[in-house]
């Protein structure tokens, strides 16, 4: 079996390249004591020890690159910077939350007749008794006594959640009755 060639690794890339802060220069005294003991970085682009790769063309790739100079700390500020103001909220003022109505239950039965009935904006069909919650406050009632017919007003009805309400539909119209929650 013919033996496979190593594949080269890529050269390593060039780390980033440190500018000197005016925090980092040194005093021109002690330029001259850190040039004597400064250490020497290689660039990638210079042979290490003379070493040249087989075909000539470059340096051989090292296993561990190179360490840079650790960058000098930055000085830090002796004053605290004064407190900021506080935050200026831009958000429109609260709302409060939109509640839902309390329900209240209510009776609707026949009272010698059949026929629609509407209150608020809900249509009910009036053939035998039913029992449903409709939103406490004030709504508009109107009666007919069949689908084709036109509707008539009845009035309005006030809705308390503390009350039981009892809609009866008879020949000649609407009747309300109430009675207080727990009584029969």
């Amino acid at each position: 079996m013919p033996e496979l060639a190593p594949v080269p690794e890529p050269a390593p890339r060039p780390g980033p390249v440190l500018r000197p802060t005016p925090a980092m220069t040194p005093a021109p005294a002690e330029q001259a004591q850190a040039g004597d003991a400064a250490e020497v970085v290689r660039t990638p682009a210079e042979p290490p020890h003379g070493e040249v790769s087989a075909d000539g063309t470059g340096p051989v790739p090292s296993a561990e690159p190179e360490p840079l100079d650790p960058p000098a700390p930055a000085a830090l500020p002796t004053a605290a910077p004064p407190p900021s103001p506080p935050p200026v909220s831009t958000t429109p003022k609260a709302t409060k939350p939109k509640v839902k109505p309390k329900m209240v239950e209510v009776r609707l039965a026949p009272h010698f007749a059949k026929g629609e009935l509407r209150i608020g904006k809900q249509v009910f069909a009036i053939t035998k008794t039913i029992d449903v919650m409709l939103p406490a406050g004030t709504h508009a009632m109107a009666w007919r006594p069949d689908a084709n017919s036109s509707w008539r007003k009845a009035g309005r009805i006030s809705l308390d959640p503390s009350k039981l309400y009892t809609v009866r539909l008879g020949p000649s119209g609407v009747m309300v009755s109430t009675s207080a929650k727990g009584s029969p």
